[in-house]
């Protein structure tokens, strides 16, 4: 969702977004209170990833650009994002920054590129058929992502 509104929002509405996507997803059906500074630490790390890959996008805003934008965008983001939650937890677990991000986001990089070809469609799509008809591929998105999750967590338990 984010690579959507980067691509079709400003900048304060794809943070506005992203932080509320946030503190719903901390606090809906939680199963227990959510800590205030981790919340904040959450929606911090986001706005400034969602930022770095908004102006990131920006620099390619030509037609034809579009699909390589949006690989460039997520890949901004992905690091941004991964990169910030690994340097913390290697602050307070006294590991290295590189083995953390390493360990941590094999697997994530895809859900990004995911993200990208996805949002590429959705985007070509609205286009020729408008936003309303293109947002409807969203269930489909999120089925695919639901499989790509459940493969990876298999292929993660198989190989240790």
């Amino acid at each position: 969702m984010y690579l959507l509104g980067i691509s079709a929002l400003t900048l304060t509405e794809t943070v506005l977004m992203a932080s509320a996507g946030t503190l719903v997803q901390a606090v809906w059906r939680s199963k227990k209170r959510p800590q205030a500074l981790k919340t904040l630490f959450k929606v911090s790390t986001l706005v400034i990833s969602v930022s770095g890959a908004y102006f990131a996008s920006r620099q390619m805003r030509q037609e034809q650009t579009q699909v390589p934008a949006l690989v460039v965008t997520a890949t901004v983001l992905f690091v941004l994002n991964s990169w910030l939650v690994s340097l913390v937890v290697a602050l307070s677990s006294g590991e290295s920054a590189m083995s953390i991000w390493r360990n941590c986001n094999q697997w994530t990089f895809l859900y990004y590129l995911m993200g990208a070809g996805i949002s590429a469609l959705v985007i070509a799509y609205s286009r020729v058929a408008g936003w309303e008809q293109a947002l409807a591929m969203l269930p489909a998105a999120y089925l695919m992502y639901s499989y790509t999750d459940g493969y990876v967590a298999k292929t993660r338990e198989a190989h240790g």
